[in-house]
């Protein structure tokens, strides 16, 4: 199961809630359903919203129920979009811009 590593944390307040901003980096070794990216490596306790940059050709998904960040490629020509294949090295896609926004912190 892979787990993404997050750097260059930037914390703020955004009227009631806290938000953090910070630099994703995807794992060598990408789990079915998502890699690993809880509320608390993001450094809240709960998250609400969360909004990633699309990278490197990838589309990314939260998972709120799990804490799972989810990758996607582009299919065949005119396909829906399909989830990156277990065990994907996704090593390479790095710099991916996250804000997260929830409340309490770590």
């Amino acid at each position: 199961m892979g787990t993404v590593v997050l750097t260059n944390f930037v914390k703020t307040v955004f009227g009631n809630k806290r938000v953090s901003i910070c630099d994703a980096a995807m794992s060598s070794s990408y789990a079915t359903g998502g890699d690993t990216l809880s509320a608390a490596m993001l450094k809240l306790r709960a998250v609400e919203s969360l909004n990633v940059q699309s990278k490197g050709g990838y589309i990314f998904s939260y998972d709120y129920t799990n804490g799972k960040l989810q990758a996607y490629a582009v299919g065949a020509t005119g396909a829906a979009l399909s989830e990156v294949a277990n065990a994907t090295n996704l090593a390479s896609v790095t710099g991916i811009k996250v804000m997260a926004i929830g409340y309490g912190t770590q």
